[in-house]
């Protein structure tokens, strides 16, 4: 039978323990992170429409987001509840800035028309 030797840390956490990911799906997550990033630079080549660009940047950036939270924060090895937590912020998040820059995006012309200035009778 193994003997489990637990080792403590000056703050109390317990390091005794390997990392709990493989070194294998650690890389496959790099790379995956570094390919969405050739995406995300490729996309910007292309004109879809501000409404489209933004989504499409958007839906990369929550996909990153969610793949550094679920592998490198490990929350592939926590309790499941703390992942859906996480990935239902980022997809709020997500959807608050979208919809804030559309909004944004709306009122530029607006902001953009030169000021009247009053004139002296």
């Amino acid at each position: 039978m193994a003997h489990h030797e637990t080792k403590i840390d000056d703050y109390g956490y317990d390091q005794s323990y390997n990392h709990p990911l493989p070194y294998s799906e650690m890389f496959l997550t790099f790379f995956a992170l570094m390919f969405l990033t050739i995406i995300t630079v490729g996309v910007t080549t292309y004109d879809f429409g501000y409404t489209a660009n933004l989504l499409v940047a958007m839906g990369i950036a929550f996909v990153k987001a969610t793949l550094v939270a679920w592998y490198f924060m490990h929350l592939k090895v926590d309790a499941p509840v703390n992942g859906v937590i996480l990935i239902a912020s980022l997809l709020f998040v997500t959807l608050f800035i979208s919809f804030a820059l559309m909004d944004t995006n709306a009122y530029q012309s607006v902001l953009d028309r030169p000021s009247i200035v009053p004139t002296a009778p």
